[in-house]
This record gives structure tokens, C-alpha cells and sequence, in this order.
């Protein structure tokens, strides 16, 4: 038996490696679209990583996807079929590619508008049973074709799955991954949110960019290439997309549901000029309650903000005109909140866990009563923001600078949807485009 014992664990090591799966044997896809087919219903394209350009020389790597034959400095390549189901899509792409297709690595799945409107219960229950798609990967939908985004050929990333994770780190728009869509379908009093994904056209530098274009002077204008951005968020009603929203009112839904990250509020004295403050800390807390008049929402906002830019000149250093300062803010946050509500309202769309709020409070009614009337109710909840913002910070430079010092006039309280359009709570030099 002694004898034997060297040979059984030297046949244990010896098939180690049996099942490896080399790299160059792998089609990595960092990106998927699901379309509804021209022939079928449903059209599944993916967008492989190809390595040895990613790895080339920088100046040659800021190609993006496409069909056919590639094109110099092209880093990822483009593969889309027709299918019955997803699965039978996927087999079908397989078929097509010498490398084995790995979901592991995919940044992002965008949704094309007229699938989501279909309905999108299928499509996530597929990617949150699969086990070689991440239950983090983010779900993005797109006005369109979900294939015209994946042909998309960012500047500043060889990957275009990379931009997308980067855009969404920055928490300025809603978030929706596989796992929390597959959790929201599963949730009464609470519909899902994605945040809305375009390929917009980028004017390419034609003299200062050198890259690899060859040799020969003369051609023609400089192409135009596609640059990623998020521009709202898609709201749905069940599982079925029922309307967009833009970037201001896609952030004050992120406010109600307390996930806002970091946000600028910029408030436009009677005297001219603009104070803009940074929140560096903000917590919400929504409760809804049904009353004699119906059901109505109330939402505490408490906020820490420094004061970013004083453009009106006013004197901070004076307790009295900060004050007025942070009413000025909290008037004009209260006033961007409400119409977010009432975009989602409009759409009859409850993302804004207003029906989840009720179940909390009154458990025994929703379930006998309010969730068989939601859909009715949800668009006449009355809401009420209680906003408290604290001015913590004034800057360096709290007076204007060689300039006379402006007194703040008062001015009477009116209705707090009166705010100055341009306005806006995002940061400085970023976030998406506004509609």
C-alpha cells in the first residue's frame, strides 16, 4: 500500500491544468446590447476586447467597435446575432467566433428602447441566472438601438465598457445593476430606474491629433466619433419602460431615495450674481402616510454645504446674510425635488419608493387595501419637501475682492418652484449634458 501511495498523489498533480482556458483562447466581451431582432425576437451583440491592441502603443488605442474588418488602432470588435431567446442568440454568436465567449469581464448591458418597452423581466431573469454574468454589472437603456451604443469610439478610454463603470462611479445619475433590477421586479411598492445612455457625436481634433492615420496629407474633413454619455434616466412601470427623464430631474429622484453623492446647488440672489455651495454630507428620510385627504409624502433633507463660488458679491462673513444664504438654497433645492416628483407623477411611474414608504408605515393597509389603488393614488400623493441646509464653510476669500460690498435685500418668501432656469446641482465641469 506504502508503494502505492507516491504514484496516486503524483497522478493527483499530473491533472492539474486539464481544464485551463489560455487568454488567446478567451473573446472577453466588455460590453452587450440587447435589441428586439428585424427577424426574431430578440438580437443579442457584444463587444470583445481585442488584446494585443489594447496593449499597443497609446497613440493607436482609442479605436471603438464595429463590424467586418478592423480598422487600425480598433481595440474592441463588434459581433451581433438574431435569436428565439437570448440563449439561442448567444449559441449563435458562439458558432461564429474561434475563442469561447467569458461574460465575467462585461462593463456594461444597454437595452435597446424598443425591448425595454416590451418588457425587460425575461431579459434580466436570463443575466441574473447565468452564472458568467456579475450580478454588479450595470443595466443602462438607450433611446434607439442598443447596437448604435456599442459603436460608440470614446477619446479617453480603449474600452468603452471602461467609460461606462467610470460614468456611473461618479453617482450623478441613478444606478441599476442585474441584481438590483432582478430584486425591484420582485418588490411591490417600488418600480426600477436606469439611468439613460447615448452615443452623441464628438468633433474629432483633426491638425493637433497625430495618431496613426498615415502618411499622405489631403483627405477630407476629420471624422466624426461617438462619444458616451449619460444624458437621464428611464423610468418604468412594472417591467416595461414608460418614459425618460433628464439629467435635473433624474438627480432629484436620486435625492428622495437618499443615494445623492455629491451635489452643487447654485441659488441666483434678486441682486444678481450666484452663490453656488458643494453638499459634502446630505442624508433624506421620506415618510408617507395615508390621511383623511389622501396620501401624502413628506421628506426631511438635512445637509452640510461649503460655499463654492460667490459671483453676487455678498458679505458671508455676516451670520445674518449666510442665513439668508441657506434659505435662499434650501428654496431652490425644495423647488428642483418637487419636479423630479412630478416627472415621475407625470409617468405614473413610482421609482420613487413612495408605495414602499406606505407598506412600512401601514403594512396591514397596503396589503388589503392601497397596492390594489396605487396606480390611481400614486400620481395624487401630495408631497412636501422639509429641506435644513447648514452652511459650514465660506471659503478663503469670504468678501469680494476689490469690489464694494453688496448689501443682500430681503425678499418675500413666494412658492419654491420659482427658481432661475440654468440652475443646477452638478458638479463643476462634468455630469451629463442636460435635454
Amino acid at each position: 500500500m506504502r508503494r502505492l501511495l507516491p504514484f496516486v498523489l503524483v497522478a493527483l498533480l499530473a491533472g492539474g491544468c486539464w481544464d485551463r482556458l489560455e487568454v488567446n483562447d478567451l473573446a472577453l466581451a466588455t460590453g452587450m446590447a440587447v435589441d428586439v431582432g428585424d427577424a426574431l425576437p430578440y438580437r443579442l451583440s457584444i463587444q470583445v476586447i481585442l488584446p494585443r491592441q489594447v496593449g499597443g502603443p497609446a497613440g493607436s488605442g482609442m479605436g471603438g467597435g464595429g463590424g467586418g474588418g478592423l480598422a487600425e488602432g480598433q481595440t474592441v470588435a463588434l459581433f451581433s446575432k438574431e435569436g428565439r431567446s437570448l440563449t439561442e442568440a448567444l449559441a449563435s454568436l458562439q458558432q461564429e467566433l474561434s475563442r469561447r465567449i467569458r461574460l465575467g469581464h462585461t462593463g456594461f448591458i444597454v437595452l435597446g428602447e424598443k425591448l425595454a418597452r416590451r418588457g425587460i423581466a425575461d431579459v434580466i431573469g436570463l443575466f441574473a441566472t447565468n452564472r458568467d454574468v456579475r450580478l454588479r454589472t450595470p443595466v443602462l437603456v438607450t433611446e434607439g438601438e442598443g447596437l448604435a451604443v456599442l459603436r460608440a469610439q470614446p477619446a479617453l478610454e480603449s474600452v468603452p465598457g471602461v467609460v461606462v463603470e467610470e460614468l456611473q462611479d461618479f453617482g450623478l445619475l441613478p444606478r441599476a445593476t442585474v441584481g438590483t433590477l432582478a430584486d425591484q421586479l420582485g418588490r411591490e411598492g417600488v418600480e426600477p430606474i436606469t439611468a439613460r445612455l447615448a452615443a452623441v457625436p464628438a468633433l474629432r481634433p483633426s491638425a493637433t491629433e497625430g495618431g496613426g492615420g498615415g502618411g499622405g496629407g489631403g483627405g477630407g474633413p476629420s471624422p466624426i466619433r461617438q462619444e458616451l454619455r449619460l444624458t437621464g434616466a428611464a423610468l418604468f412601470k412594472g417591467d416595461r419602460l414608460v418614459g425618460f427623464v433628464g439629467p435635473q430631474e433624474a438627480r432629484a429622484i436620486l435625492w428622495v431615495k437618499n443615494q445623492i453623492r455629491e451635489a452643487n446647488i447654485t441659488a441666483f440672489p434678486p441682486e444678481g450674481g450666484a452663490v453656488t455651495a458643494r453638499v459634502i454630507r446630505a442624508v433624506t428620510k421620506l415618510d408617507v402616510r395615508m390621511t383623511p385627504a389622501g396620501p401624502e409624502a413628506v421628506l426631511k433633507v438635512r445637509g452640510i454645504d461649503d460655499v463654492a463660488e460667490n459671483s453676487a458679491r455678498l458679505d458671508l462673513t455676516d451670520t445674518v446674510v449666510v442665513r439668508r444664504v441657506e434659505s435662499l438654497l434650501e428654496r431652490t433645492l425644495a423647488a428642483r425635488i418637487r419636479r423630479g416628483v412630478e416627472a415621475a407623477q407625470r409617468l405614473n411611474a413610482d421609482v420613487l419608493g413612495f408605495g414602499f414608504a406606505l407598506y412600512k408605515s401601514d403594512p396591514e393597509g397596503w396589503r388589503e387595501r392601497w397596492s390594489k389603488e396605487w396606480d390611481q393614488l400614486f400620481p395624487q400623493v401630495r408631497f412636501r419637501p422639509q429641506v435644513d441646509l447648514e452652511v459650514r464653510r465660506i471659503g478663503l476669500v469670504p468678501e469680494p475682492v476689490n469690489e464694494p460690498e453688496v448689501p443682500f435685500r430681503h425678499y418675500p418668501a413666494g412658492e419654491p418652484g420659482q427658481v432661475p432656469e440654468g440652475a443646477s446641482d452638478l458638479p463643476p465641469g462634468g455630469g451629463p449634458p442636460r435635454d
